[in-house]
């Protein structure tokens, strides 16, 4: 067997060092590679690959190869079970070389054993170009929608080939799912005045007063197949006009809603927010930069196959209720401390048209602080007490309205 030089027409033999092909003389020997020894003229290689094997000083064509495969962007768990619903697109995503390539979808049990008699199926797809495995394997042509109108164990080989046959191929094995319980929200917050009480969710404008500290929500309530939930929360006006966006759609991963019950605002990261907000990112927002703003807070509750939501508007313009409930009046409005323990600062509520006497006392009875509040005097029904003279350690806070009083214990 010689080989030809496309430019001279001549037989010639190629160099070893340097792949170039030198002139030679029809009356050259051909010899194997299995002869030992230098043979006269050298061995002659063959111009390129006819036997589909990867010669690479042939500077033939390359094998093909499989750089990247996902369905819904997950990676292959192989030899695992790779789990998906068949009540949404099962979408294939292949990056490839090759000329062209092809799926082989055979269902299998448990055990990954073929399926054969009633209930076998197998199919093998025609050749087509690479592109076309990036698809919806439920409804992918050549399978008759198999995916899609069945659900159990399959054997799915992702083939590609090079021009000269030969294949390289992947595979996985699916664990196809029929759709699960449908999730439903049931969204109830946690407000600063019913402590422990839920309530449903308000969406007329201003909305449901929530405390700076104590604001939560409740999921734990919904129904379905619950594994995932979603928070959005906008800043709106107070006639619920939209004003900026201060958590876009956050999703968190869970199984079933048992435990979010109570989930506090103040644990979500809020992203950075410039002017006038001017807030670095974090958790503890609510605390720090709500007081007198207006939200509207979009809860999801879902799975693979759907979701459910429901929203509710919020305004945040009170002190978390840390104690007790001091009896007022026929409305039933109360007084509240804030933080405990304290620091240099102590935050009292005093709601409208009430005169509330408070005294900070010492172990020893000692009245340390003693003032009287009404709310006309407060802003926004709070005031600030300064406490930064006292020294650390247990203390007892009075307030005393409408004839009656509550004590309780304070710590700084």
């Amino acid at each position: 067997m010689y080989m030809v030089s496309s430019s001279t027409s001549q037989l010639g033999k190629i160099d070893l060092s340097s792949d170039a092909i030198s002139a030679s003389s029809y009356t050259n020997t051909i010899y194997s590679t299995a002869s030992s020894g230098p043979m006269n003229f050298g061995l002659y290689r063959l111009p390129d690959q006819v036997d589909g094997e990867n010669y690479y000083s042939f500077r033939g064509v390359d094998v093909a190869v499989i750089s990247a495969n996902t369905i819904n962007g997950q990676a292959n768990a192989n030899p695992s079970w790779n789990s998906f619903y068949n009540c949404v697109a099962i979408n294939q995503s292949v990056t490839a070389t090759g000329s062209q390539g092809r799926i082989i979808l055979t269902k299998v049990d448990a055990s990954k054993n073929p399926i054969v008699g009633g209930g076998a199926y197998s199919a093998t797809t025609t050749w087509s170009t690479i592109a076309s495995l990036s698809a919806d394997l439920r409804t992918f042509s050549g399978t008759s929608n198999e995916l899609q109108n069945n659900n159990g164990y399959y054997k799915l080989e992702v083939q590609v080939k090079n021009s000269c046959d030969v294949i390289t191929s992947v595979i996985w094995w699916l664990q196809i799912n029929a759709a699960p319980t449908a999730a439903s929200i049931t969204l109830t917050l946690n407000d600063y005045a019913t402590v422990g009480v839920p309530d449903a969710p308000v969406q007329t404008a201003p909305g449901l007063a929530l405390g700076i500290y104590s604001g939560s929500f409740n999921l734990n309530n919904s129904t379905g197949t619950v594994t995932f939930w979603q928070i959005q929360i906008d800043e709106v006006t107070n006639t619920g006009a939209f004003v900026r966006t201060i958590l876009p759609t956050a999703t968190f991963n869970v199984s079933g809603v048992s435990g979010l019950t109570a989930v506090n605002f103040n644990t979500l990261n809020i992203p950075a927010i410039g002017a006038p907000v001017n807030w670095a990112g974090g958790t503890g927002f609510f605390a720090n930069k709500a007081f007198g703003f207006y939200y509207k807070m979009t809860m999801t509750v879902g799975n693979d196959c759907g979701s459910s939501s429901n929203w509710s508007y919020v305004k945040y313009d009170c002190f978390c209720k840390m104690g007790q409930f001091i009896a007022s009046n026929d409305n039933g409005k109360f007084v509240t401390t804030y933080p405990n323990p304290f620091d240099r600062q102590l935050t009292v509520n005093v709601p409208d048209g009430d005169i509330v006497k408070f005294s900070i006392i010492n172990p020893l009875g000692s009245v340390l602080y003693e003032r009287e509040f009404s709310g006309s005097e407060t802003t926004g029904g709070v005031v600030q007490v300064e406490t930064a003279e006292l020294p650390r350690g247990a203390y007892i806070y009075k307030m005393e309205a409408n004839g009656e009083s509550v004590t309780g214990q304070i710590i700084k």
